[in-house]
Formats: C-alpha cells, sequence, structure tokens
C-alpha cells in the first residue's frame, strides 16, 4: 500500500485533493492505499495538549510555543505518528527551499512585491530560530520530514518517505509512481501556484534561507546561488 506525507508548501493540497476526487468518482473502492494528509486519520501522542474546548483536536504539541495540524508534524517528533506511517510505503515531495519560502509568502497573503518579501523573510528567519514550528510547521526543514533529523542525508536512505518526488517534476514523477503502485490517479494541476508573481530576492536573504536549509540542499540535491 501507499502513504502520503505531505511537506507544507510543496504540493499536498493538490495531492490528497486528488486522492479525494478518486473517491467521489468511486474510482478507489479497493484501491491499496490510505486516504491521504488531511483527509486521514492520523493521530499522536501529544494531540490532548493542543485541545481545544469543542473542536476536533487535529494538532499535536511541538514545544511550549507551537502546535501543528498532525498531517503537517514530522513523523520523527511523534512515535505514534511515527507507526502510522510504517504500515505503508510512503511517498512525500520536495521543493526548492527558496521557491518553498516564497510559495509560504504568498499563501499567507504576502503582495506580490520584493520590499515586502524582504522584510517579512528577515522577521521570520529571525523568530524561526528560536521557534521552528511556528506557523503550522510551514518552515520546518525537508529533512526532518524525510530523515528525521538535519545530518549526514546524503550517506542515508530516507527513513520516513521512501518516495522522495520533486515540484519541478511533479505531474510526471506523481503519475508515474501511481502506475507502479497501480492506483488510477493522474494529477493535472498544483493549487496554489502562482506563476504570475516572481519575486526578486535579495542577496543578504537567500543567504540567510540557503543557510537555514543548508541540509535540505545537501540533501536533495539542489543547488545554492548565493554561493
Amino acid at each position: 500500500c501507499l502513504n502520503f506525507l505531505h511537506i507544507p508548501k510543496a504540493a499536498g493540497s493538490s495531492i490528497e485533493d486528488e486522492r479525494a476526487r478518486a473517491d467521489k468518482k468511486r474510482k478507489a473502492g479497493g484501491l491499496d492505499a490510505p486516504m491521504w494528509g488531511r483527509q486521514a486519520e492520523h493521530n499522536c501522542s501529544t494531540a490532548a495538549k493542543c485541545a481545544r474546548p469543542g473542536r476536533k483536536n487535529t494538532h499535536c504539541r511541538m514545544d511550549k510555543h507551537s502546535c501543528c495540524t498532525v498531517w503537517h508534524t514530522p513523523p520523527s517528533t511523534d512515535s505514534m505518528l511515527a507507526d502510522e506511517y510504517k504500515t505503508c510505503d510512503t511517498f512525500c515531495v520536495v521543493r526548492e527551499p527558496v521557491d518553498r519560502w516564497v510559495s509560504e509568502f504568498r499563501y499567507q497573503g504576502g503582495k506580490c512585491n520584493n520590499k515586502k518579501f524582504a522584510r517579512h523573510a528577515r522577521n521570520k528567519l529571525a523568530k524561526i530560530q528560536s521557534t521552528p514550528y511556528t506557523s503550522d510547521c510551514h518552515y520546518v526543514p525537508q529533512v526532518v520530514y524525510v530523515y528525521g533529523d538535519r545530518a549526514g542525508h546524503h550517506t542515508r536512505k530516507p527513513k520516513f518517505c521512501k518516495w522522495v518526488l520533486r515540484t519541478e517534476n511533479l505531474t510526471e514523477d506523481f503519475n508515474a509512481l501511481m502506475a507502479r503502485f497501480s492506483l488510477p490517479l493522474t494529477l493535472s494541476m498544483h493549487h496554489n501556484s502562482d506563476s504570475s508573481c516572481k519575486i526578486e530576492v535579495p542577496k543578504d536573504v537567500r543567504k540567510s534561507i540557503e543557510d537555514y536549509y543548508a541540509a535540505d540542499y545537501e540533501a536533495f540535491g539542489y543547488r545554492r546561488r548565493s554561493t
């Protein structure tokens, strides 16, 4: 069977919605795959510590500052959640870190404006040094999801995500993986993509982002442009 690990701002919503559409079309009867991401019934051992009165508990406690929705929570941070992902092969999608950062800025309502992005980025970069799980885990390095930590990735096999796809070749890679698992799912569009906005990232901001996500660049073979 095949499961999906949702890394924030890396096409997760598009993939989850395609899986849900298959059920609605009744193509998914008997599919050897659970529901994915926000449509799945994941659980974590710290959920009670994030409970909200009168609301379904779908969050995991990350540290004293932050809770993240269970589908955005890295499996390495909770043994109960990690065990759930182990029940199937798991795939995920990674993205070039600066592009992922710009996508998050736009997702949060940021205008397509170079100066506003630079100001936002500098402020957020300072904040995540002490609160890395802020904003529903949207700024957590991708290696934490795939490998469980931030060191020595190029010499090890992925621990929590066996099949690592890339947003740059998402449609082709996703469709090939679905065919490999005999799942009648195809991806034709990526939600929240905004090709009309071209943010010019200042050199100092780009370098700071690339430094913070240095392990992502090493693990997934992305090229740093600030060095």
